[in-house]
């Protein structure tokens, strides 16, 4: 499952890197917030992704 979830992180810092240049309004719980970039938000998604690999990598070496 790790593995699917690298290539799918990779996949979406390669759009942050194609939309780095579209702006858009970021939203905060339905209200405006700090504009921000498409690609900004792919790259936070794909950020996230990762950080919950290393979870999973993590977790899967624990003894129980």
């Amino acid at each position: 499952m790790r593995d699917s979830l690298v290539v799918v992180a990779a996949a979406l810092n390669s759009k942050a890197e194609e939309f780095a240049v579209i702006r858009k309004l970021g939203r905060t719980q339905l209200q405006h917030a700090v504009p921000m970039t498409q690609g900004e938000e792919f790259a936070a998604f794909a950020t996230t992704i990762l950080e919950d690999c290393d979870r999973l990598k993590r977790y899967s070496t624990r003894k129980t």
